[in-house]
């Protein structure tokens, strides 16, 4: 958020990351272990055009798992504003564009 002007929303995104709970750690480690579940298969064709169905399910089975409904509620709001802040830097980008390709990029 460096990049960023000061504002009462860029606050309130440092201020949430600053009080995480053990809880969001548990979260992306869940998050990790859901891709290896059967339910995400590798295999099928055009992957790559729909890794962001895998990605966003495993993000939110791992966040309703191991955040309480508060955590969840905070970190959802959280996001949105994050969206927002990119979007008026950034544009609009759809989510067919989220490929494996994203990782490559630096």
């Amino acid at each position: 958020l460096m990049d960023y002007e000061c504002s009462q929303q860029t606050q309130a995104i440092e201020s949430h990351y600053h009080s995480l709970s053990e809880n969001f750690l548990l979260q992306i480690v869940g998050h990790e272990l859901a891709h290896w579940s059967e339910h995400f298969l590798d295999d099928f064709d055009g992957y790559d055009s729909y890794i962001w169905f895998e990605e966003g399910m495993v993000e939110y089975i791992s966040r309703k798992y191991f955040l309480t409904e508060e955590e969840f509620q905070a970190e959802k709001i959280c996001n949105q504003s994050l969206v927002e802040l990119f979007q008026k830097k950034y544009g609009w980008h759809s989510l067919n564009d989220f490929g494996s390709s994203t990782y490559d990029k630096n």
